[in-house]
């Protein structure tokens, strides 16, 4: 932990288990837990008239936008992931490729976003660059 924001972490997470340890998790978090569940509910019928006529289509339609939220969330990881993976291949190509003593296509290959990973990846392998 470099940082003071990694201590002030630390020391919340150290905070939450204290707590955990001496109550249950379920009954201090029950509010905020029904509080995210009725936001769906809020958001499919936010003049609360369904609710008052057909709670059960009420409660289909929360669960349907709750379901979207976490989909909408799992793409989002899946695109972070496949960035970082492509990101880690481009490094890896150029790596080679200036071990193959071919920096002209590896050059090309590597976009301006990459430079600082390049520069710690680079220096962690050992390979030096020649431009200054």
């Amino acid at each position: 932990m470099d940082t003071a924001g990694g201590f002030e972490r630390l020391r919340a997470r150290m905070g939450g288990l204290a707590l955990a340890a001496q109550q249950d998790p379920r009954v201090y978090t029950q509010k905020a837990r029904d509080a995210f569940r009725n936001s769906f509910l809020d958001s499919v019928d936010p003049s609360g008239e369904l609710r008052r006529r057909d709670p059960g289509e009420a409660e289909r339609r929360a669960e349907a936008a709750r379901r979207l939220h976490y989909a909408r969330l799992s793409m989002k990881s899946a695109q972070a992931r496949r960035s970082g993976a492509n990101k880690g291949k481009r490094i890896a190509t150029l790596i080679a490729a200036r071990h193959e003593k071919s920096k002209s296509d590896a050059t090309n290959f590597l976009t301006a976003s990459d430079s600082h990973s390049l520069r710690e990846v680079a220096g962690d392998v050992g390979v030096t660059s020649n431009r200054s």
